[in-house]
């Protein structure tokens, strides 16, 4: 093993490259987000408190203590905040070093937790909470560079001092939260080219509007704007082609017959608009077998924009892009039809049809649409695309398009007074209010508590709208207006509820209203200017925003009534569970693909759970663990019921959950790339730890999670917020997610314990004091029956102590649960000692009597 790390070691370190730096000019402000690596820790190759961790192939496991604990790094070596990750080795290439390693140490040990975790050394000069991380940190540098650095930066992670000093330095450093989002005119990335051979540091901002900028070895700050750059190494040359972004195609009328524009040599788009069903269907062709991409964006650029992209065999799937990464969207959204993606005489085809306007995304509107493309290249996998991508533009032309809603009758800028109730925005995408779950949130506003609008931090961290009036159609309330100004609700609000209690309603804490104030349903009027029009989707993103507003008593009539928004049809909220079975029980049959389902786990702790999209390859879970109580929750998928082996999800309030891996008497946590979960929160409200996340249902190296009977366990904390052992508050159960009928499973090996139980007893709950009364009250017997009862009644309870322990680890063994590792079975191992040397001290003073 030693030679292989040593031949490892030795391969990364031949394996060197060029970091090119010519992007960058010294003095410019930069920023970027990144994990943050001691360059003591980089030259030595793997992590000090971990020898067997390469050190740029997971920086999520290097520990806060290592990181901030030790002098030798802190001091001597400094840090530097790395750049993406090398799809070709798995490396992260090294990014840009700063030269204020106090300013960094500060903010990492107010970030870090002191708590302990399996597999970590605790960081002990650190203060941050006991949610936080233990291991890889990441952080936004923003700062303004000092030096370029001598180019000799690598991809490959190898050992060698020579190799830091080619990543530039930063002074003047701002570290800031890693979400903290990098204002796009200054932020780069540093990304490794698509053979892996160098990292390029590249720039999201140019003058011009074009594409953000690549700068290769062989290209200097002057260089004119070529097109084509040839790099030749050794004997494999390599060329990359630079696109200028399309002109936008002029607008045809593509609603009655195909349309189609040349993206690039060799790859081309075929569109139609099909006003029936209002879709838009698109056909990309590329003379090669590669992954393909089209994405539609707001400004050109890779971070925000919404992309479909798709594998020769597959199926295409919609993506959300960010700057340097991406991430696939959740079940719900992936609404393509038609789609596939074939290889056909040597070209790759993908073809789908897509709806024109949809929540959350970037709306296809007639006019100038903003877009990009992309290619793999060579390669059918998707990942980076090097050079491979441009922008383009396409202007579209509904011919009587129908699929675009009637201009709205307001413009930015416009003054808008209008009344109603006003609502949050976690409670609206929720569909039902968060302290009353029986009660649709767009039909009854009026039963929403204060306490929920103004009390709980999740409600007013998801802001505030005032909704229309009702729909006669549907009996819920349109979308209204949303609020910029957050503070300026939840003050208005505060002062106008009241503090009274009311039966059925819980009381406003943090209100101060009068106390003949409602408890419930805030009614206002609100005034303020258009400041966006929303995205045009029929949801919360859809409707406008009002800034610099007032908010006033409903009583205030508005001079002129603002023009009414759209009014939605219900939305797919959160139906009332069809039973809620105690952990023995089996509820009634229900389809909890189209209502949400609950199990009572035990007293104080319930799960709800719904299916999405079961039946598809992408197909998640939802679910929401609720305990009376503030603890650590935790539920986890098992193939026999047992601890070890199963995948858990774990979670504290105030964090995030996270999947971890479960082992007899600790866990591991899974890797970042295995941290598949979304919406996920762990909150406390009104007295309740509230857990919730969406999981997929298949994934890989982990235990699948059917539409059907699953094997499940569930734990909590009890009383403690601090992830650990869970004591007697655990259990497996089954569950069938499809139906949300349960069973409790019987802890196993129950006639075993009860014989350990009632040996137990009668050795120490009756001999034991019997031989003890027996000796105090000798005097009462004749003189050798008072010592042969004591001797008869000590040797039984002896007997039965061997029995009950030999019983305990013979059925512990067998379950596969660890030795001695509660209190009870520590408490149950010092008996039988102390009995063992009370028995031989008995029979050697007994003998020399």
């Amino acid at each position: 093993m030693k030679a292989l790390n040593c031949a490892l070691l030795l391969l990364l370190s031949s394996h060197h490259a060029t970091l090119t730096t010519a992007d960058l000019m010294v003095g410019e402000q930069v920023c970027m987000t990144g994990f943050i690596m001691d360059t003591f820790c980089i030259n030595r190759g793997t992590l000090l408190d971990a020898p067997s961790v390469v050190s740029l192939k997971n920086p999520e496991l290097h520990s806060y203590h290592c990181l901030l604990d030790v002098g030798v790094r802190r001091i001597d070596s400094g840090y530097q905040v790395l750049g993406s990750k090398d799809p070709v080795n798995g490396l992260y290439c090294q990014g840009l070093r700063v030269d204020d390693n106090d300013k960094l140490v500060a903010a990492g040990r107010a970030h870090g937790t002191t708590e302990s975790q399996s597999g970590f050394f605790s960081c002990s000069t650190c203060s941050g909470p006991d949610g936080n991380p233990i291991a890889g940190y990441q952080a936004t540098i923003i700062g303004t560079v000092k030096e370029l650095g001598d180019g000799m930066g690598r991809t490959t992670g190898a050992p060698g001092t020579n190799s830091v000093e080619g990543t530039p330095i930063l002074t003047d450093i701002q570290v800031l939260d890693s979400t903290v989002a990098c204002d796009p005119s200054i932020m780069v990335t540093v990304e490794a080219d698509a053979a892996g051979n160098e990292c390029l540091i590249r720039s999201t901002h140019v003058d011009d509007g074009s594409t953000p900028t690549t700068t290769t070895a062989a290209t200097t700050a002057a260089a004119a704007p070529e097109t084509t750059t040839t790099t030749t190494e050794a004997t494999t040359t390599t060329t990359t082609t630079t696109t200028t972004p399309a002109p936008p195609v002029e607008g045809e009328d593509c609603s009655s017959d195909f349309c189609e524009t040349t993206l690039t040599d060799g790859y081309t788009l075929r569109y139609k608009i099909n006003e029936a069903d209002e879709t838009i269907t698109m056909e990309a062709t590329y003379d090669g077998d590669a992954w393909l991409g089209i994405a539609f964006s707001l400004d050109d650029k890779m971070g925000g924009s919404d992309g479909i992209l798709g594998s020769p065999g597959g199926i295409p799937q919609k993506y959300r892009l960010n700057q340097g990464f991406i991430d696939i969207m959740p079940s719900e959204k992936q609404t393509l039809t038609n789609a596939s993606v074939e290889t056909i005489d040597g070209k790759t085809v993908m073809t789908f049809t897509k709806p024109l306007v949809e929540p959350d995304q970037i709306p296809i509107t007639p006019g100038v649409n903003k877009m990009l493309w992309a290619n793999g290249g060579a390669s059918t996998t998707i990942g980076y695309h090097g050079n491979n991508r441009s922008p383009f533009s396409l202007n579209l032309n509904f011919n009587g398009s129908s699929s675009t809603k009637p201009a709205p009758s307001f413009k930015v800028g416009d003054e808008i007074c209008t009344t109603g109730f006003i609502m949050d925005t976690f409670c609206i995408d929720r569909g039902t209010l968060l302290d009353a779950p029986d009660v649709v949130t767009l039909k009854n506003p009026d039963l929403h508590s204060f306490h929920c609008m103004f009390d709980v931090d999740v409600c007013i961290a998801s802001g505030y709208q005032v909704l229309g009036e009702k729909d006669p159609s549907t009996g819920e309330y349109c979308l209204g207006y949303r609020l910029e100004e957050t503070d300026k609700v939840v003050a208005a609000g505060r002062a106008y509820g009241t503090t009274t209690s009311q039966s059925g309603f819980n009381s406003c804490t943090t209100c101060t209203g009068m106390d003949d104030n409602p408890i419930a349903g805030f009614l206002a009027t609100v005034k303020g200017t258009i400041k966006e029009l929303g995205d045009g989707s029929q949801s919360v993103s859809g409707q406008p925003i009002l800034t610099n507003i007032q908010v006033l008593d409903a009583s205030e009539e508005c001079a002129t009534p603002a023009p009414q928004t759209v009014c939605l049809a219900p939305p797919d909220g959160v139906s009332p569970a069809p039973g809620t079975p105690s952990a023995g029980e089996k509820a009634p049959t229900a389809d909890c693909s189209s209502v949400t389902c609950e199990t009572t786990l035990t007293d104080g702790y319930t799960l709800r759970y719904k299916l999405n999209n079961p039946d598809a390859p992408d197909g998640t879970v939802t679910m929401e663990l609720t305990y009376d109580g503030d603890a650590w929750l935790g539920i986890a998928f098992s193939e026999d019921d047992k601890m070890g082996g199963s995948d858990g999800i774990l979670g504290s309030p105030g964090g995030v959950p996270q999947k971890y891996r479960l082992f007899q008497g600790y866990i591991e946590i899974m890797p970042p790339d295995e941290q598949t979960l979304t919406d996920a929160s762990v909150e406390t409200i009104d007295g309740k730890t509230v857990m919730t996340f969406t999981k997929p249902l298949v994934e890989p190296n982990q235990i699948p999670v059917t539409a059907g009977v699953n094997n499940m366990l569930w734990a909590n904390g009890g009383v403690s917020t601090t992830i650990g052992y869970h004591g007697n508050n655990r259990a497996p159960i089954q569950i069938d997610l499809a139906s949300g009928a349960a069973d409790a499973v019987s802890a196993p090996n129950m006639g075993a314990w009860l014989a350990h139980g009632i040996c137990a007893f009668i050795a120490w709950g009756v001999l034991a004091p019997s031989a003890v009364n027996s000796a105090i009250y000798r005097s009462l017997f004749k003189a050798p029956l008072w010592f042969k009862l004591h001797q008869a009644m000590n040797a039984s309870a002896y007997a039965l102590t061997v029995t009950a322990f030999a019983i305990a680890v013979a059925f512990i063994n067998k379950e596969g649960n660890p030795h001695f590792f509660s209190s009870h079975a520590k408490v149950g191992l010092s008996m039988f000692i102390i009995a063992s040397v009370q028995v031989l001290w008995g029979c050697c003073s007994s003998t020399s009597t």
